[in-house]
């Protein structure tokens, strides 16, 4: 979510059963209770793809690595960087996330 300042609290009540779906909703997204209730509320879909883990952990990674030779590029220590596997890493990470999409 974007940063911003939140200073108005909004409560309600609930049954029980309630609160508790409520709560394990949220949990099984990923999400703080008052993230999943304003994400809900404004009409947002949540959608969590615990298959991406080990990609998103790569794609952090090969981030870092695209970041390091940036900075070297830019001062001028190194002048051509071979990115054909950073391009394929891409591509797989692509094919994965529409295949995750597809099976929910």
């Amino acid at each position: 979510m974007v940063n911003r300042k939140k200073n108005v609290s909004i409560s309600f009540r609930t049954t029980e059963e309630e609160s508790e779906k409520i709560h394990s909703f949220a949990e099984n997204a990923g999400l703080s209770l008052s993230e999943y209730l304003i994400e809900a509320a404004l009409g947002k879909e949540i959608i969590r793809l615990d298959d991406l883990n080990d990609f998103t952990k790569e794609l952090r990674a090969q981030g870092t690595n695209l970041n390091q030779l940036s900075v070297l590029a830019h001062t001028g220590k190194i002048k051509c960087v071979n990115i054909d596997s950073l391009l394929e890493l891409y591509g797989r990470i692509q094919t994965e996330i529409k295949s995750a999409l597809e099976r929910r």
